[in-house]
């Protein structure tokens, strides 16, 4: 079972990677992103994640207006690791890392 689940997974990650290739599901992306971003669970922000490293490789204009609209939402890692194809991943980083410090000193 060991060796048939990671290329299960492999084949499941290389579909993913096509939808979001296609401009016909962008919208169903940008539905489904909308509706799961307010959970902080790691492994949902995770995939959000990996949908936006993978648009920002195809379409950059899109995963970046998708990482605008949900910024606040995003976590610190989701930033930190998915953006990293965008030319804002720099600006993103320090913002989100300013949202971090802000966050901490209003707690003091």
């Amino acid at each position: 079972m060991d060796k048939i689940r990671p290329a299960f997974e492999r084949r499941c990650i290389r579909a993913g990677r096509a939808v979001v290739r296609d401009d016909s599901y962008h919208a169903l992306i940008e539905t489904t992103i909308a509706a799961l971003v307010v959970e902080k669970e790691r492994f949902v922000q995770t995939g959000i994640g990996w949908v936006v490293s993978d648009l920002s490789k195809s379409h950059p204009g899109k995963a970046a207006e998708l990482v605008e609209r949900h910024f606040d939402s995003l976590s610190a890692e989701v930033v930190r690791r998915h953006t990293r194809h965008l030319p804002e991943h720099a600006a993103y980083r320090a913002r989100k890392r300013g949202q971090g410090d802000g966050a901490t000193r209003s707690a003091q």
